[in-house]
C-alpha cells in the first residue's frame, strides 16, 4: 500500500454531504479570507467522502505554486506532490495514525472541540523550496453516526525549521483546550536504534560517557562509538545540537 492509500484508510469517510451545507461553509470561509492580511495563506473545505477540495482561495498558488484550480480538480491527491516525501511519509505512517487514535478516543462534545495542528514542509511546484508550514484543521459537520463530513482548514508559513513533523490533537477538557497528543518525529529519528535514543537521553540529563557506559552496563568504547554514529546520522555539529535535537523530537 503506498503514502496515499494509506491516507485514504485513515482519514475517508463514507458521508454524504449536501450542497447547502457546502455553500453556507463556503460564504463563511470566503467572508473570513477577506480579512486574511498574509499573502502565504491557505484556506480549504474537505469533502470528506469524495476527498474534493470544495473551497481553496487564491493564495494557495502563493504557498504551493499550485492553482486552485488544480487543487479542485485532484482534491487531496495532489498532496503527495506538494508536501516534501520524507514528510508526507511520517505523517501518513505515524502522525496521522497516533492523532486519529486519539480522537477516536474523545466523547462526542470533545470531538466537536477538537483541533489538529500539523507542522511539516511543502515543496514549491515552482520555485521547488521547501516552505515550512503550519495547518490547523477540524471537522465542520458530521452525519447521524457522528462520523465527520467536512473537514476545514487554514494552512500558513512557520517559523519551524528543523527537520521532521509534528503533529497535536487539541480538544476541550475541564471547560478548556488542552493538549491531549502530541508526536512529533523525523527521518533522521526513525534511523536511530533503541540503544543510540537511551544513550542521548542520558547524554541530555548531563552524563558522561563513562557514567553511560556504567549505566547501561556497556564498554566505555561501545558508548563512544555509539555517541560517533549518533553525531554522523543526525549531521550534528556540537552537543549543543544534540540537545535541541532531543528536545524536538524526543
Amino acid at each position: 500500500m503506498n503514502e496515499y492509500n494509506a491516507y485514504l484508510s485513515l482519514l475517508k469517510e463514507k458521508t454524504q454531504v449536501s450542497s447547502s451545507e457546502i455553500k453556507a461553509l463556503i460564504e463563511e470561509y470566503k467572508s473570513t479570507e477577506r480579512f486574511s492580511i498574509a499573502s502565504k495563506t491557505l484556506f480549504y473545505i474537505l469533502n470528506l467522502n469524495t476527498q474534493d477540495y470544495e473551497f481553496i482561495n487564491n493564495h494557495a498558488y502563493d504557498l504551493t505554486g499550485v492553482k486552485p484550480k488544480i487543487f479542485k480538480e485532484t482534491g487531496t491527491k495532489i498532496l503527495p506532490e506538494i508536501i516534501h516525501h520524507s514528510d508526507y511519509k511520517l505523517l501518513v505512517d505515524q502522525v496521522f495514525p497516533k492523532l486519529q487514535n486519539c480522537f477516536l478516543k474523545l466523547k462526542q462534545n470533545q470531538q466537536k472541540s477538537a483541533v489538529f495542528e500539523l507542522y511539516y514542509r511543502f515543496k514549491n511546484k515552482v520555485s521547488n523550496s521547501l516552505e515550512p508550514v503550519v495547518e490547523y484543521s477540524s471537522y465542520a459537520a458530521f452525519d447521524h453516526n457522528f462520523t465527520p463530513k467536512i473537514s476545514t482548514g487554514i494552512i500558513l508559513k512557520s517559523s519551524h525549521k528543523y527537520q521532521g513533523v509534528r503533529g497535536i490533537l487539541r480538544a476541550k477538557k475541564d471547560g478548556e483546550m488542552k493538549d491531549l497528543c502530541d508526536h512529533r518525529t523525523s527521518l533522521e529519528k526513525e534511523q536511530l536504534s533503541k540503544r543510540q535514543i537511551e544513550i542521548i537521553e542520558l547524554i541530555c540529563q548531563g552524563y558522561t560517557k563513562a557514567e553511560v557506559a556504567d549505566k547501561l552496563y556497556l564498554a566505555k568504547g561501545t558508548i563512544h562509538s555509539h555517541v560517533k554514529n549518533i553525531y554522523h546520522k543526525l549531521n550534528l555539529k556540537n552537543q549543543a545540537e544534540l540537545f535541541q535535537f532531543k528536545d524536538n523530537y524526543l
